[in-house]
């Protein structure tokens, strides 16, 4: 583990002084990847930006984590190709992220990565898209953050308050599979690709298990990936105390070593109630 001096800048500090290269983010951005990265300024090595513009970000990347060796930027602008660093560990390939050809020379530099930023059209379904084709390079305990999600809320990004079809919602149903060990015995995760016109982008499997957290924030999203789908269990239930004087049906609970979630999610009296869909719950067709 790589012991990082306080006196190392901060990422804003590092905007503040940075010179070239053009770099442009949201003030509130800064402060919130500063509490999000800052114990992983050591430990992180490779970074996908998606979305680079005039590559200023690149050389922040660069010099923020300090042990990066492969800080990679795409974009579709061809303009991009006439980046050129100092620093070798900076690469950028031209091409649409969403594409697989892309996506096939972004690995050819690097198949993984601690950390990927989402910053490239900011069209809902274009940034639905990407993230399902490169959750797969994000390592175990990596993160991808999606930017500029207020653009979901623009007509001139396909976007709209009235849509179910934008980033901000897809992110936000991830939690079902965070919590699929609940449901999942019922429904079938699929669907919820198929209401996103992604179904056949991602194996299941690379989602189910992975997806340790998702928080939101103004117009970002941060999807932490988990080490391992044991991190993602709800895991035993812990009992411990002697006296039980308001309910003391939870001893008996303890004594069986049972967690009572299958009397919970049991109904009283079993319906033949009709077979539903995850789709159907949320009102797509």
């Amino acid at each position: 583990m790589t012991i990082l001096s306080d006196a190392l800048p901060t990422l804003s500090e590092l905007y503040q002084a940075h010179h070239g290269k053009v770099s442009d983010k949201w003030s509130s951005y800064l402060s919130l990847y500063e509490s999000v990265l800052q114990d992983r300024r050591g430990s992180t090595q490779t970074v996908l930006e998606i979305g680079v513009q005039n590559g200023g970000s690149l050389e922040i990347w660069a010099q923020y984590f300090v042990n990066a060796t492969s800080v990679v930027g795409c974009d579709i602008n061809p303009k991009c190709a006439q980046l050129r660093y100092e620093n070798p560990a900076i690469q950028v390939v031209v091409g649409d992220a969403t594409q697989l050809e892309t996506l096939e020379r972004i690995k050819q530099v690097s198949t993984s990565f601690d950390l990927i930023v989402e910053d490239g059209s900011h069209i809902p379904r274009e940034v639905i898209l990407t993230f399902l084709r490169y959750w797969p390079l994000v390592k175990p305990g990596g993160i991808f953050i999606a930017e500029d999600l207020h653009c979901d809320y623009f007509a001139s990004h396909e976007g709209g308050i009235g849509r179910r079809d934008i980033a901000n919602r897809f992110f936000a149903e991830l939690v079902h599979l965070i919590n699929l060990e609940h449901w999942g015995d019922a429904l079938q995760v699929a669907p919820l690709l198929k209401a996103f016109g992604a179904e056949d982008t991602i194996a299941q499997a690379q989602l189910v298990g992975t997806i340790a957290s998702v928080s939101f924030h103004n117009s970002i999203a941060i999807i932490r990936k988990a080490h391992t789908p044991s991190e993602v269990a709800l895991g035993e239930r812990v009992i411990v105390g002697e006296l039980a004087i308001a309910d003391p049906a939870v001893l008996a609970i303890r004594a069986a070593r049972g967690d009572s979630l299958r009397s919970m999610r049991e109904p009283a009296q079993p319906s033949a109630a009709p077979q539903t869909s995850f789709a159907s719950l949320f009102g797509r067709n």
